[in-house]
């Protein structure tokens, strides 16, 4: 009869918490969209591991940082984003802006 002992029932229980605690991948379709989408987050530091992967998947997606926590570009969103933000919760922390006219932001962009 097999049996784990005390130190791999607890090594089980870490590599359970890990799978659980895991981040989505951050590859998404990038779709062009001729309005500019502007992306601000305010991600306490308790979740900083959400945040930093936030960050990647906003860069992989074609935004352009403007300030650590503002980022921009003209792509749309993917809804499969969109739900990772849900999943993660994370999304009271987030706010999308979407700007039809540019104004001053044309220079940017």
């Amino acid at each position: 009869m097999l049996a784990l002992t005390r130190k791999g029932k607890e090594k089980l229980n870490i590599l359970h918490k890990e799978q659980k605690d895991a981040l989505p991948p951050r590859h998404y379709e990038k779709i062009a969209n001729e309005r500019v989408v502007i992306v601000t987050f305010d991600i306490p530091e308790s979740e900083k591991r959400k945040r930093n992967w936030l960050r990647r998947a906003l860069r992989e997606l074609g935004l352009r940082m403007i300030h650590k926590s503002v980022w921009m570009g003209s792509i749309k969103l993917p809804a499969r984003f969109v739900t990772d933000l849900n999943n993660l919760r994370i999304t009271d922390y987030v706010e999308v802006f979407e700007v039809s006219k540019t104004g001053t932001l044309r220079h940017v962009v």
